[in-house]
Parts: C-alpha cells; sequence; structure tokens
C-alpha cells in the first residue's frame, strides 16, 4: 500500500542482507548462526515497516501523532505547498485540543479536514473545549456527534463557515461541514466563538451550525 516506503524499507533491508552474508564469507560462521540473523534482520525490517519516516509518507497512508489517527491528504517532496493530512480519529487523551496542525517526524502537516466520526468515540466525548484552526476548511459527516460535555467551541479562524454579505443581511453561502456533524454535540447554551460582533452575523452563523445538527439553545460570540 505504501510504495515509496516499501521502496525505502526495501533498500534498507537489502543492506542489511549484504552485511550479513560479507561477514558469513569471511569467517567459520556456522549456517545456523546465519540463519538466526537472517531471521532477525527481517524481523528489524518488518517493525521498521510500522513506522515510515515522514519522507517516505505518499497520499492516502496512515500515521498516528498523540493516539490521534491522521491519513496523508496530500504529499510532494518536491512541492512548495505545506503537507496536508486528514484527521481520522481523535483518541488523546486532551479534553481541549486544537485542530490545525500536526507535526510527524519533523514534517509539519496542515490539518485541512476532519473524518466523518472522528470524534464520535470514547475520547472525544470527554473534550469540553474545541479550537478549530485556520487550516480546517472541511468537516465530516457526525464528526462531533455525542459530544455532549463541550462548553466553548473557537471556530473563529476555520473556513468551514462561509457567509456573504447581500440585501443588509448575511446569508449562507458555503458550508464545508457534514450532516449532524454536530448532532447531540454541547452542554445546554454551549458557547460557539465566530470571530464577529455583528448580531447580523453571529445570527446567520448559528443558522449554519443548526443547519449541521447543533443544539438550538446554542449561543453564538465573538
Amino acid at each position: 500500500m505504501y510504495s515509496v516506503h516499501n521502496a525505502w524499507q526495501g533498500k534498507r533491508l537489502e543492506k542489511i542482507m549484504e552485511k550479513i552474508m560479507e561477514k558469513s564469507s569471511k569467517s567459520t560462521v556456522s549456517a545456523g548462526i546465519v540463519a538466526a540473523a537472517l531471521v532477525f534482520s527481517c524481523a528489524i525490517a518488518a517493525a521498521l515497516a510500522c513506522t515510515p519516516p515522514a519522507h517516505a509518507l505518499g497520499k492516502g497512508d496512515a500515521f498516528t501523532v498523540n493516539g490521534n489517527r491522521y491519513v496523508v491528504k496530500d504529499y510532494e517532496l518536491d512541492d512548495d505547498d505545506p503537507p496536508e493530512a486528514v484527521l481520522v480519529r481523535y483518541g488523546s487523551a486532551n479534553k481541549t485540543p486544537t485542530v490545525n496542525t500536526v507535526r510527524y517526524r519533523g514534517i509539519v502537516f496542515e490539518v485541512e479536514d476532519i473524518a466523518r466520526n472522528a470524534f464520535n468515540n470514547a475520547a472525544g466525548h470527554k473534550i469540553t473545549k474545541l479550537t478549530l484552526g485556520r487550516n480546517v476548511d472541511e468537516i465530516g459527516a457526525r464528526a462531533f456527534y455525542g459530544c455532549k460535555k463541550l462548553k466553548y467551541i473557537d471556530m473563529s479562524a476555520c473556513e468551514c463557515i462561509d457567509l456573504d454579505f447581500e440585501h443588509g443581511r448575511y446569508i449562507i453561502d458555503d458550508l464545508d461541514i457534514g450532516k449532524n456533524a454536530f448532532k447531540k454535540c454541547g452542554v445546554k447554551r454551549v458557547k460557539v466563538s465566530c470571530g464577529r460582533s455583528s448580531s447580523s452575523f453571529k445570527k446567520a452563523y448559528k443558522r449554519a451550525l443548526l443547519a449541521c445538527g447543533m443544539r438550538s439553545s446554542v449561543r453564538v460570540v465573538y
């Protein structure tokens, strides 16, 4: 599945094998010891295969950081654009997470998408505060379903909700949030920061949240 990683791993295994065979040909080492060494080298290669270096990752490859599972969305070594990742499953013990970037083996990935049901699990249901950074521009269906302990969500920087001002009021222009993404989410009168003080803007923002399953008692604040 990991074509780039397979090539990298194959070269490392080949070098290990060459060293073992070279030493065995220059000594009286028994065949049993050589065979054991070969088995050991294969075991090492298999272990390394589970944790490929960041530069060996390609589109569709997965990695885990602090219990959170990510999948590479876009990563080209010769591309000037920063690599992108999708948060597939939240598994951290952190109850006040910020979703924006993730560092894996020295490489910083921009987290652009939050996948379907990403926080709809035991770890996700424990979060009390959530910050969605400027890199987040799409949220999958039921992503925060059942996160009933959430008291505050900061969405002031993310671009999942796009509002336009027409005929004296704000309207929903684009909504990159899946169905029921916020269903059964938040405590009563949960606060959501939209980053704007305009009452018209906040009303339109609330309509957008309600369309994604958010409870009607939600309070949209600056």
